[in-house]
C-alpha cells in the first residue's frame, strides 16, 4: 500500500486556497481544501471525515497481509 499526502499551498483546484489530499494506491481518497466556514458540515466540506476509519481498515488489513506500507509526504509552495 503506497500513501501519498499532498500539501497544496496557495492554489487548490484552481482558487486561492491551500488543500490537502491522501492518495492510496495511485487513487484520491481524501480532498479537502479550505471551507467556507458556512460550508463546514459533514453533509458538505467535511465529508471527508466518513473515508477515515474505511481507509483505517484497509490499511490494517494491508499490514496483516504482509504488504509493505509506504508513505510519501509531498508539498507545493507558490
Amino acid at each position: 500500500m503506497k500513501v501519498v499526502t499532498r500539501y497544496n499551498e496557495g492554489e487548490y483546484y484552481g482558487e486561492d486556497r491551500d488543500g490537502y489530499e491522501i492518495e492510496v494506491d495511485g487513487e484520491v481518497e481524501i480532498a479537502v481544501g479550505m471551507p467556507e466556514p458556512e460550508d463546514c458540515t459533514l453533509s458538505r466540506d467535511l465529508g471527508f471525515a466518513f473515508s477515515i476509519v474505511p481507509l483505517m481498515k484497509r490499511a490494517w488489513e494491508a499490514g496483516k497481509n504482509g504488504e509493505e506500507f509506504t508513505a510519501v509526504a509531498e508539498s507545493t509552495k507558490e
